[in-house]
């Protein structure tokens, strides 16, 4: 269980593990160096997945992740447990594009309003 605020991992550290909320809720966020503030990408809820890109290739870690609520809970898993999934389910590997799909989308939507 992680407490409101807890930072789960930070951006640029390495990626091991992805997580999957089972309950409560995570913030992620990136840092703008030249304001020093942040900007919350997203808000994900029980049942969102977040951290997989990272095992999917990059390694580091593209924003940081942050528990948004008291008594958050998270399932984590490691590269060989999430490669199996993609190769033993079609249904799990199809959300997983779904999802880079979209978060692709909603960074491209972000850039360009910029």
């Amino acid at each position: 269980l992680f407490c409101k605020g807890t930072v789960i991992f930070r951006e640029f550290e390495p990626g091991k593990m992805g997580y999957i909320v089972n309950k409560g809720q995570v913030r992620l966020v990136k840092l703008n160096p030249f304001l020093k503030e942040e900007s919350t990408l997203a808000i994900l809820g029980p049942g969102e997945i977040f951290g997989e890109l990272a095992l999917l290739g990059s390694s580091k870690r593209i924003a940081t992740a942050i528990a948004d609520t008291d008594d958050t809970e998270l399932l984590m898993f490691d590269e060989q447990n999430f490669v199996a999934m993609l190769q033993n389910n079609p249904d799990f590997c199809m959300k997983i594009l779904r999802i880079c799909c979209k978060r692709i989308k909603e960074m491209d939507d972000r850039f360009e309003l910029s």
